[in-house]
């Protein structure tokens, strides 16, 4: 378990240190229509987080690592790293970058992506932090799912 908090933690910080640099690119202000490209160069850096967090978990299993525990890990590593990110978000909102939401909800809108209603639906505080939360979790989960395949020695 402490792997997974571990993990979780690393995770969290590699999340957080992504969005601080996103930022300062500008991909959350002047240049926010290339926010979604520049957030698909975060999937291989998570992909690789969780792969890492599988290698270090079967290597202290001395080489064995059940499907059934990657999936676990992935699922607390999305626990705390979701329990992490809603509070920075939270002030990253409230102190660096307050008009985030609302410049997101302008450029979804001009980009074509989504109607006005649905963006704001989509953008909305509180629900925006709860599906930052649940997100974290599934994406865990799905990610180890994923990797497990490749990296398990047994189902149990």
């Amino acid at each position: 378990m402490k792997t997974f908090v571990r993990f979780g933690l690393l995770f969290a910080a590699m999340q957080t240190i992504y969005i601080v640099c996103e930022y300062l690119l500008g991909l959350h202000t002047t240049y926010i229509d290339q926010m979604g490209w520049g957030q698909l160069f975060f999937f291989p850096l998570a992909i690789g987080m969780m792969w890492y967090g599988l290698a270090t978990l079967k290597k202290e299993s001395e080489g064995n690592l059940a499907y059934l525990d990657g999936i676990k890990m992935g699922w607390v590593v999305g626990i705390v790293s979701g329990a992490i990110a809603v509070p920075f978000f939270m002030f990253y909102l409230c102190c660096i970058n307050p008009d985030f939401l609302s410049l997101a909800i302008e450029s979804t809108v001009r980009t074509g992506n989504y109607s006005q209603e649905e963006a704001e639906n989509l953008f909305q505080v509180p629900s925006y932090y709860y599906g930052m939360f649940i997100f974290s979790q599934a994406a865990g989960i799905l990610t180890n799912a994923i990797l497990g395949l490749f990296m398990k020695t047994s189902w149990r």
